[in-house]
């Protein structure tokens, strides 16, 4: 299979800062992953405990995200990139509360069949449902499954994912090319469905689907859990470098909608003169796009809560803080209570 030479230079960014036996970034200290049995077996016991599937940055801020709410979580990962995938999360796989195991025949059967939760959070909708099934059969102990979803999958309006080359194209996974054609929206319905039909076969007790918008953001912040500078290092350009560091700069926080609620229609001119035209161009600007931060905590939120509504959506807020996770909990607390 042959590949761009923009998207073989941004496989080699995102590979750069390591080495096979661990992270050797600036500030970073070398670590090397533990994988299979004896990575499940790091982890502490007893619930909750979750598998999340979706290889990508969202993805490892799930993670840190989870473990910063107590929640012990289950990577899987392909052979190839297990010990880099790992090196973006090391502190939480150094502490225990975080493993890679590979998706290889009778290597993450054991450590999927003691938890308690299925994330399924890909950067773009490339997870089938019938995977989603075949997963939820090897595990027992589940009873929650949650899926992050493209806005568009129950309206019928969707869009593409457009714009970033690098975060569309430069995770690959056995070859193939994750998210390089957007998202697949045939696939997506279909996990939705596969969730429908997993509590009408008690394989679980409740699901929680999250629409996204476009993702951004996910690097460097001051007293937030972020994937530090290496994140920027893997931009490829300066302007791309700009750009995200201008989403984590100032529009961390969360704004939950009820629903597939995300407005993907073509974004209006917005007058910059006219009465509060700047933050009307603000709203017109962010309200299709997600933050990968905010993204996460709104993971982590319908992980925890007891009663978490069926369906919400994530967008971009004004903030230069992320919204604590208690007060996500307490926004889809009363979406449900709506509903």
């Amino acid at each position: 299979m042959h590949f761009s030479k923009k998207f073989a230079a941004a496989a080699c960014l995102l590979l750069a800062p390591f080495s096979v036996s661990g992270f050797v970034g600036v500030g970073a200290r070398r670590m090397t992953v533990r994988l299979g049995d004896t990575a499940a077996d790091a982890i502490s016991d007893g619930p909750p405990r979750a598998l999340v599937l979706g290889l990508g940055f969202a993805q490892f801020l799930v993670v840190r995200t989870l473990a910063r709410e107590g929640v012990s979580s289950v990577v899987m990962s392909d052979k190839k990139r297990a010990e880099y995938v790992g090196n973006w999360m090391p502190d939480q796989i150094a502490s225990g509360v975080a493993a890679v195991v590979t998706n290889g025949e009778g290597e993450w059967e054991d450590a999927a069949s003691k938890c308690t939760t299925l994330v399924v959070c890909p950067e773009a909708a490339d997870v089938p449902g019938r995977t989603v099934t075949a997963l939820l059969r090897k595990m027992p102990r589940c009873s929650r499954l949650v899926v992050v979803n493209p806005a568009g999958t129950t309206t019928g309006i969707s869009k593409e994912k457009e714009g970033n080359w690098l975060f569309n194209n430069i995770m690959m996974a056995g070859g193939k090319r994750v998210g390089m054609a957007g998202d697949n929206m045939e696939y997506a319905k279909s996990c939705e469905e596969a969730a429908i039909a997993a509590v009408s076969e008690n394989l679980i007790k409740d699901y929680v689907i999250i629409h996204r918008g476009k993702l951004y953001g996910g690097g460097f912040g001051e007293g937030w859990v972020g994937l530090g500078e290496d994140y920027f290092r893997v931009c490829g350009s300066v302007p791309d470098e700009v750009l995200e560091r201008t989403y984590d700069a100032g529009r961390v926080a969360t704004k939950i909608l009820s629903g597939d609620g995300i407005d993907v229609s073509p974004k209006r001119k917005i007058d910059m003169k006219s009465e509060g035209g700047e933050e009307t161009a603000f709203l017109e600007e962010v309200k299709d796009k997600t933050h990968r931060v905010a993204l996460a905590g709104s993971v982590a939120a319908a992980v925890t809560l007891e009663d978490p509504p069926s369906r919400f959506s994530v967008i971009i807020s004004r903030g230069d803080m992320p919204t604590p996770i208690e007060d996500v909990r307490t926004e889809l607390s009363r979406i449900d209570a709506a509903v």
